[in-house]
């Protein structure tokens, strides 16, 4: 197989392996667990911080799915251990990013339905974020071709350049998302239960 072709058919390989162990409660897993087949590949989780979460089990499990699928398929493939800086994300820290980190506010950002993760490299117990640096930015580059093969929206390609931000766009969350943006605070929270 040539170049995305194969990237696409790894990473459904992956989720077609790794759906299985994601399906269920995203309570299954410990606070600081990763899926099975990313700890049988020495991936690490990073240490709690207050207001996120680095978890796969606080994701929703279809994104937490293809979020994996990209985590194996950026080892196997192009030898890039990826972190998770932040997954799901309470609206007070969004808030708290909101001025100049990010453009959204507090349910108004994939994070707060768990639909969405910001990434990093490891590289010699390193983290890695510069996009300055070339190995990084060669990473981040190949992350966005392999998130958009397992339907990933990747931040890298917004004006607002995000490289290690993916998410999965649901209509349930678009809604919810729109909802907060005019104010409705409470119909957001419904819809972030779900």
């Amino acid at each position: 197989m040539k170049g995305k072709y194969k990237n696409i058919a790894t990473a459904l390989f992956a989720a077609v392996t790794i759906a299985s162990s994601l399906a269920g409660s995203p309570t299954e897993h410990k606070h600081d667990d990763l899926p099975p087949q990313l700890a049988a590949l020495n991936f690490k989780a990073l240490p709690k911080i207050k207001g996120i979460s680095r978890t796969f089990a606080h994701l929703d499990p279809d994104y937490a799915n293809r979020l994996a699928s990209m985590f194996i398929v950026m080892k196997q493939q192009h030898g890039y251990d990826l972190v998770m800086l932040e997954g799901h994300r309470t609206a007070e820290r969004q808030n708290s990013l909101s001025s100049g980190v990010t453009q959204a506010k507090g349910f108004q950002s994939f994070h707060q339905y768990g639909l969405a993760a910001d990434c990093a490299f490891m590289k010699n117990g390193k983290l890695m974020t510069n996009p300055s640096d070339p190995w990084t930015m060669k990473g981040y580059k190949l992350m966005g071709e392999v998130a958009k093969s397992v339907g990933l929206v990747w931040g890298g390609n917004w004006t607002f350049k995000d490289y290690g931000h993916t998410e999965l766009r649901t209509p349930q969350a678009m809604y919810a998302m729109s909802m907060a943006r005019r104010g409705n605070y409470k119909s957001s929270l419904a819809l972030a239960a779900l």
